[in-house]
């Protein structure tokens, strides 16, 4: 059969990655002008705001703040730690917030061989409570970071790495992490999918396009949810261990596998699901590099003319495929905490134990 009859080389009609963001609800939110330059803008109103910097959230000099601001919801400030990752608390005096104290930071973190490194941290619990900053990160691959990434990373203090790409994967693009005795990495490879499986996924990208949204679709439920929920219960057993943090999960592009298990283990701490699923969308942010990526790995349909485009379905992610994925579980198992129990055998005293381990 000659395949150049049968591939249509029309691209279907492409989705600009910014329209499937979801708002987060942080009140503040830090973003990195440059080395140095950090901006911060709030959303509570104050008469006097003030921003105090430190290199460790429960460790911030509150004894002379960085910067004073009245009357206003945003600043810039010259970042005194370049080498470390900076925590910023911001305290409200006078006006709706008085009183008030937020800890925060950058939510992504500036690395240049790093992909969809981002922090889990200060997502609001339904009873109140926030996700402790600085103790749960989520990421790509790690293969590619540099050495100022290893050592920006070493400042951290990692003390586990959860690599959760297939064999071939980990042979193909091995971590590069920082050199501490400390770090522990630990692989927990996903099973993979059977041949025919593999098979309809090519055939689809060839001959019918609009079949990659559901496998996608089944990729998260009847591979990751069903097949591989004793690696979903180690992972999150491992977190358990209040010895093991801070830590990073991670996969290939931290937008799939790795999503699945932090969305699992939102809803364990009591986020509510319109978070879980903006945090979610954040991967989008890093849409180019996941396009970049695939085509890289589609050389062998270059011939064909096939490019990253034809694939949007398997780079984008919408928020439709977390929420068929939560569907799939309730259904299936009844409910999150009957499939977390049951199939990836992870018991309230674990999941009770992931709570204390990452809430304040």
């Amino acid at each position: 059969m000659c395949l150049t009859q049968h591939f249509s080389p029309e691209i279907p009609p492409l989705i600009d990655p910014a329209t499937c963001l979801m708002p987060l609800p942080d009140k503040v939110v830090v973003s990195r002008l440059d080395e140095h330059t950090l901006h911060v803008r709030w959303q509570p109103t104050a008469v006097t705001t003030r921003l105090f910097v430190g290199v460790h959230p429960e460790q911030i000099d509150l004894s002379r703040p960085l910067a004073e601001v009245e009357n206003g919801q945003e600043t810039t400030l010259s970042n005194p730690y370049p080498a470390h990752r900076p925590y910023i608390a911001v305290q409200f005096i006078g006006g709706s917030a008085d009183g008030q104290w937020i800890v925060t930071a950058e939510r992504f973190l500036p690395l240049a061989g790093g992909v969809n490194f981002r922090d889990v941290g200060g997502y609001e619990t339904v009873d109140g409570r926030q996700l402790r900053w600085g103790t749960l990160y989520r990421s790509g691959v790690l293969s590619e970071l540099t050495e100022p990434d290893q050592q920006y990373l070493g400042c951290l203090g990692l003390r586990l790495v959860c690599d959760m790409r297939t064999t071939g994967e980990t042979r193909k693009r091995p971590n590069r992490l920082p050199a501490d005795p400390h770090l522990q990495l630990i692989h927990l490879p996903e099973q993979n999918l059977e041949r025919a499986a593999r098979w309809r996924g090519v055939t689809a990208v060839l001959f019918n396009r609009s079949q990659l949204d559901s496998l996608m679709d089944e990729g998260y439920t009847r591979v990751m949810i069903d097949k591989n929920a004793a690696l979903i219960g180690q992972v999150l057993r491992h977190l358990a261990n209040p010895a093991n943090y801070p830590a990073v999960i991670h996969c290939s592009a931290g937008k799939d596998r790795t999503a699945i298990v932090i969305a699992l283990l939102l809803h364990i701490l009591g986020v509510p699901w319109s978070t879980i699923l903006a945090d979610y969308t954040l991967s989008n942010l890093h849409y180019d590099k996941f396009r970049a990526g695939i085509q890289a790995d589609m050389t062998i349909l270059t011939p064909l003319g096939i490019t990253a485009d034809h694939v949007q379905p398997i780079v984008l992610v919408k928020t439709g495929r977390l929420l068929k994925m939560k569907q799939h579980i309730e259904q299936t198992y009844g409910s999150i905490e009957r499939y977390l129990q049951d199939k990836a055998g992870l018991h309230e005293h674990m999941r009770a134990q992931l709570r204390a381990n990452l809430l304040t």
